[in-house]
């Protein structure tokens, strides 16, 4: 548990934000809306509990998220550590998923989505860092600027690290991860 004491701001997250309404959850922990004190800025606080037990992959997120600084990517704000839960503070993104807004794309909003996507891609791999959960869930698009962000860094890896691991979801594997022509099959 040393080293996320290292990487966390000291004090309290509740002194610094509120917790709003739970925004959606993963394997690794649930994400709220929140925002500051004075209602001035809002964030997204990923929670995940039981630290200990997650400590190698809270390291990696967090890591990953401070060195990909992209327009299309989510910008790492904080982190807390209170009790056995760890807090991610992130930028609040309004909007939808591409999974929930595919029906209303028309070609060219596609395009722009898979350009976002790529140009997040292409910062990340320059960082030598692997996303490996690339899908419509973690994928961002502001209902108020229409900007496109990749989020959820929770599985993220640096290439030279476990690269040879076969994590994440199967038909979102990173491509980097498919070793042979079978890999690629469900058995």
């Amino acid at each position: 548990m040393e080293s996320l004491k290292t990487i966390v701001s000291t004090g309290n997250i509740g002194e610094e934000y509120l917790r709003g309404e739970k925004l959606g959850q993963g394997s690794f922990g649930r994400v709220f809306k929140g925002t500051t004190h004075d209602g001035k800025k809002k964030v997204a606080v990923k929670v995940i509990d039981n630290a200990c037990q997650q400590q190698k992959h809270i390291l990696q997120e967090v890591k990953n998220l401070k060195r990909s600084h992209h327009p299309n990517i989510v910008q790492f704000l904080d982190c807390y550590l209170q009790n056995t839960s760890f807090y991610v503070v992130m930028e609040y993104i309004d909007g939808i998923t591409a999974c929930h807004c595919k029906e209303y794309f028309h070609p060219p909003h596609i395009a722009t989505v898979c350009k976002s996507v790529l140009q997040a891609l292409h910062c990340l791999h320059e960082k030598s860092i692997v996303h490996m959960d690339v899908r419509g869930m973690n994928i961002m698009v502001s209902s108020q600027t229409g900007v496109v962000k990749l989020v959820d860094f929770g599985l993220s890896t640096d290439e030279s690290d476990h690269f040879h691991m076969k994590v994440g979801s199967l038909y979102y594997r990173a491509p980097e991860l498919v070793t042979n022509f079978s890999d690629a099959y469900i058995t």
